[in-house]
């Protein structure tokens, strides 16, 4: 939720193994204006790969996406989605 903050519980080492570990756990997206490094930060995406139902093959689950408020609508977040996790599957 917006201007939520975290408990005062230090999470750090388990966001690190969840992104980084072998395999990651937790995949992660930043969508940032200005096309560099030091861009503003607009908005992000994370998701999560577990085993569908029907099948138990893995399937993409896509955890959260966030855009600031004056971002949405704008394009952003769709292009987030297609480049980040489809991007040899454009949407038209």
């Amino acid at each position: 939720m917006e201007g939520s903050t975290i408990a005062d519980r230090d999470l750090s080492a388990h966001w690190n193994s969840a992104f980084f570990g072998t395999p990651a756990q937790l995949y992660g997206w930043v969508c940032e204006e200005g096309g560099n490094r030091h861009g503003t930060l607009r908005g992000y995406m994370t998701a999560s790969i577990r085993p569908w139902t029907w099948s138990a093959k893995p399937q993409l689950y896509l955890d959260c996406i966030y855009l600031q408020p004056e971002t949405r609508r704008s394009g952003m977040g769709r292009t987030m989605f297609i480049d980040g996790i489809c991007p040899r599957k454009r949407m038209r």
